[in-house]
């Protein structure tokens, strides 16, 4: 049998992949996943991971071989524009997408056109409520708290 290297996960990589697990509103693909990704990091070969999850270890070698260079971007918290622009795409999805029927792809585009046309009917500004200073402050603390984890 083939020896598979493990994953190696940081702290918040490993945080953010059992929120997924755990998550009700994520896809059963992306938790498989993530369930594949956290098992591997903990060493198991294909076969252990495929007889845990229930699912064929040929698909779990053939999702790392897809995969080999998987890496999880941690974004913080703090990161209001992309909070905004995640914001926009879940409203879109959920009063254009989902509820409606498509029988083309112009058809779903003319609906996300329509869509983006009545957002932008009645613009609300993003109003920036956080100092710079507490900004820059979190930044240093994130990046002493990393230097510390990476050199434990």
């Amino acid at each position: 049998m083939r020896v598979v290297e493990p994953i190696t996960l940081t702290i918040p990589e490993r945080n953010n992949l059992e929120k997924i697990v755990k998550s009700r509103s994520a896809s059963a693909r992306l938790i498989e996943r993530s369930r594949m990704v956290l098992l591997a990091s903990q060493g198991l070969n294909n076969i252990e991971i495929g007889e845990q999850l229930g699912t064929d270890p040929v698909k779990v070698g053939r999702w790392r071989k897809r995969f080999p260079r998987f890496k999880m971007h941690f974004t913080p918290t703090s990161s209001s524009w992309l909070n905004m622009v995640e914001r926009f795409f879940r409203d879109l999805t959920m009063q254009s997408v989902r509820r409606g029927v498509f029988r083309s792809v112009s058809e779903l585009i003319a609906a996300i056109e329509e869509h983006i046309a009545a957002h932008n009917a009645n613009p609300k500004p993003f109003i920036w409520t956080a100092k710079a200073s507490d900004i820059l402050e979190k930044v240093t603390r994130a990046r002493s708290k990393l230097q510390n984890v990476q050199s434990a």
